[in-house]
């Protein structure tokens, strides 16, 4: 049997002897080798596509997760490295809870990688999550991150006057 995780050339070679009593007249073609290449096929995942968001300015929203899955059939663990905001609003954008890197994912599991949302203006703010990866096709992967900032809501507060005894 050969192991699930070999690499490398695997060569076979397959000898024909002559029946007892015969003679070959050409002994030299009585055996044949055949060389293959073993290739691991490449770790593979999955990601969340793009999160959404809406906020007040200056205020935080609750997080969102971008989901990272590393696909059952992976012959080994990923390992997401390290992770940096990007794009045009990049400030806008932060870990709900700063993961530590880096996180290891075994083939058929699930990353959650929380993003909040704290716009710094009014109007569409755009950025990206960019992930590098180890023991993993792409090597990188991408999501895109949209927000609308919102104008703080006015506080109304109301007192009541009392007047005589």
């Amino acid at each position: 049997a050969i192991s699930a995780g070999a690499s490398g050339n695997l060569s076979n070679t397959a000898t024909v002897a002559n029946p007892v009593g015969t003679s070959d007249p050409n002994p030299a073609n009585n055996s044949a080798t055949d060389t293959n290449t073993i290739v691991v096929p490449p770790n593979t995942f999955t990601v969340t596509g793009n999160l959404g968001f809406t906020g007040f300015v200056g205020a935080t929203t609750a997080p969102q997760d971008a989901v990272f899955t590393a696909t059952a059939g992976n012959l080994s663990n990923i390992s997401i490295t390290g992770c940096i905001f990007g794009g045009t609003d990049p400030g806008d954008f932060a870990f709900g809870t700063a993961p530590m890197f880096p996180l290891t994912a075994v083939p058929g599991a699930t990353l959650n990688l929380p993003v909040v949302f704290t716009p710094t203006a009014l109007g569409n703010r755009a950025a990206t999550l960019n992930c590098n990866l180890a023991n993993a096709s792409p090597a990188f992967f991408t999501v895109n991150l949209q927000g609308t900032g919102n104008p703080q809501l006015p506080v109304i507060s109301a007192t009541k006057a009392v007047s005589g005894n």
